[in-house]
């Protein structure tokens, strides 16, 4: 005879050692311990990722001298790579399996239920939780029974005849709600999958260019990948960028302060230059094409400037030479006059403005520069920028702007769409939660009076009182239609 334990579990005689260390792992990482230390360690990691300053945002020589002795320890053990350290991606590998693989079982019961119809027997019924016995209907037959408790319950019942003058009925609604704690479950594995996939394809990068200009995505000042190129598995578009335009906004009571950074670009077809899409993005609001988003960084002078000369508009003019330390550029006006503007940045009320200041060349002579602040001054001009023209030297000026060249940061991120997804499902799925899911079992009893007798058994996944109050209706309603037929 056998014991409880010998039948119980099972004898695996049949598998080899390595089937059953594989047997041994599966049901390990279907535990819901392991699940819960996984991602313990996982949100741990998250905090110390979040407070330690990480490589890929802050300069690595800031970081090195602000840990000192402690640098080359914690970055050994990836403290300043966190999301990238090859000890946070083998626990995200495991907890994703181990989402995976508990889904199995946690799945297959929970479809079984919904799918499955389970019939109670009257001794089941009488030791329900929830139950009511002993009600007799206005019917004669049995399937005018089954008709009326439908109509006054709101339920569809699956019939099993149990005898006769016996019928099992079983019956549930809202099985949507039983529904919805699945889709989170498949929300959750999305996430987990897309998140992986995104730790060994991803990269970032961050580039500064003028409008006008392009560059290829590995062209960049700064590119990096998610983790070290021996592991990564992700590709870099070919396709090139070319800034259109930068923009700043302003606010409309304050002209001076920036509101909005804004800058327009193309992606360009690698060989033939055929523009394959075009956009914008700003602080906040990035641009997306190709699995790869754009964001708006930072911004600075490129040291360009454009004006209007006289009958010619929009002349660009570089800052590439320095006279004492201070950097300049010359435009020849004619054979006798040549004007050397030198930019100004003053801050004023905390607003950045942009100036030039004039110098004019006569006959080889440079007048002015050099000498006293009040003699400078009188032998130069200062164009602010926006200002309207001016005239110096006989040459009508007008300062319209700096160029300023647009810091791009770019991130490959393939894995958005899934999270998107993934977001959406877990959305749905509360939201299919929150329908009640609520359950009936009844006996229906064919008395010898010919009168049908039902005993009914009940439970609620959320609003029990409201399911109770609904056959607390019926019952009464039943209770005034018998009374008034027997007076």
């Amino acid at each position: 005879m056998f014991s409880a334990r010998s039948v119980q579990s099972p004898t695996p005689n049949f598998f080899t050692p390595w089937q059953r260390l594989l047997l041994m792992l599966y049901r390990h990482l279907c535990s819901m311990e392991l699940a819960i230390v996984l991602l313990v360690t996982l949100a741990l990691a998250c905090v110390m990722g979040s407070l330690l300053p990480q490589e890929n945002v802050v300069a690595s020589d800031k970081i090195q001298f602000q840990f000192d002795a402690f640098y080359p320890y914690a970055k050994a053990m990836g403290f300043f790579t966190v999301f990238s350290s090859p000890w946070f991606l083998t626990v995200e590998v495991l907890f994703f399996f181990s989402v995976l693989f508990g889904s199995f079982h946690w799945l297959k019961p929970a479809y079984r239920q919904i799918t499955q119809r389970v019939f109670l027997s009257l001794p089941n019924i009488q030791a329900f939780t929830h139950h009511q016995c002993d009600i007799l209907l206005p019917c004669s037959t049995l399937p005018q029974a089954v008709q009326w408790l439908e109509s006054h319950l709101g339920f569809r019942f699956s019939v099993k005849v149990n005898s006769s003058n016996q019928w099992l009925l079983s019956g549930q609604r809202g099985w949507l709600g039983r529904v919805g704690p699945m889709v989170v479950h498949l929300g959750i594995v999305v996430l987990l999958a897309a998140c992986l996939c995104g730790a060994f394809t991803n990269f970032l990068g961050q580039h500064v260019m003028a409008p006008g200009q392009t560059f290829f995505l590995t062209e960049a000042t700064v590119f990096n990948t998610s983790i070290p190129r021996p592991w990564w598995m992700g590709t870099v578009p070919k396709w090139q960028v070319r800034i259109d335009d930068f923009a700043m906004q302003f606010y409309p009571n304050s002209p001076n302060k920036v509101s909005q950074y804004t800058t327009t670009l193309s992606i360009l077809e690698s060989r033939t230059h055929q523009p394959l899409a075009q956009g914008d993005f700003s602080v906040n609001h990035p641009f997306h094409y190709d699995g790869v988003s754009f964001y708006q960084a930072s911004y600075q002078p490129t040291g360009g400037h454009f004006l209007n000369i006289n009958h010619q508009k929009n002349i660009k003019l570089m800052a590439t030479e320095t006279l004492v330390g201070r950097p300049f550029v010359k435009q020849r006006i004619n054979s006798k006059l040549t004007l050397w503007f030198f930019p100004l940045s003053r801050l004023t009320d905390g607003v950045q403005q942009h100036q030039l200041q004039v110098f004019a060349e006569v006959n080889g002579v440079l007048r002015g520069f050099g000498q006293t602040v009040a003699q400078a001054q009188k032998a130069s001009t200062t164009l602010r920028a926006g200002d309207a023209p001016t005239q110096f030297q006989g040459v009508w000026l007008q300062y319209l702007r700096p160029e300023i060249a647009t810091g791009v940061q770019f991130k490959g991120a393939t894995e958005v769409t899934a999270i998107y997804c993934a977001f959406a499902l877990l959305t749905l799925g509360f939201l299919l939660s929150q329908i009640p899911h609520w359950q009936l079992w009844a006996v229906l009893t064919v008395l010898d009076n010919q009168t049908v007798q039902v005993a009914v058994a009940y439970r609620a996944k959320k609003q029990l009182p409201t399911l109770q109050q609904r056959l607390t209706t019926v019952w009464k309603v039943l209770a005034t239609q018998r009374n008034t037929a027997e007076g």
